[in-house]
């Protein structure tokens, strides 16, 4: 746009999902015990920007309506000073107790076998270019919650593949 490059040395590589590593989790999974709970998880960095905050004070919300037949999952790695961020959002499962109800697992090396077993992913995020967690859900065929940040609205179509909500909007 601003004519720095030739446009014949421009190439976009648009960002994908490895479809056989969701197949093969699904075929595994398909074996699995289910406990009947709902399941909802949000995937990602730990951060400020990801809105796992407002996941856990939706989760109370949810959690308040349905009681233990839902179970909610923070996936993800803390980059933060000592783990500072992590330790807010404990803070605050403990203080909504919620700590029998939501599970905080670090950073997961196959994430495919997290996303397949899901019944709704949340992407709470302030801002997303891609979102790439959202795009591995729907892959799988799990519906997605996603504040309409521009990388969310590139792959939610609001009330066919998933809900989109204003951002920050924990009731929503």
């Amino acid at each position: 746009a601003q004519g720095i490059f030739a446009k014949d040395k421009i190439c976009v590589v648009e960002n994908g999902v490895d479809l056989a590593r969701f197949e093969r989790a699904r075929a595994e999974a398909a074996g699995d015990v289910d406990d009947g709970r709902f399941r909802v998880g949000i995937i990602g960095e730990l951060s400020v920007l990801k809105g796992q905050e407002e996941f856990v004070r939706a989760a109370a919300l949810v959690a308040g309506e349905f009681g233990e037949r839902v179970e909610f999952l923070v996936v993800g790695e803390d980059n933060s000073r000592g783990g500072e961020f992590r330790a807010r959002v404990v803070r605050l499962v403990e203080e909504l107790g919620l700590t029998e109800r939501v599970r905080l697992l670090e950073r997961v090396e196959d994430v495919a076998r997290v996303v397949v077993k899901l019944d709704v992913l949340v992407s709470a995020s302030y801002s997303e270019a891609f979102g790439l967690a959202m795009a591995e859900a729907l892959v799988c065929g799990v519906p997605v919650v996603a504040t309409a940040t521009r990388g969310a609205q590139s792959l939610i179509e609001d009330g066919v593949n998933g809900l989109l909500v204003p951002v920050g909007d924990v009731p929503a």
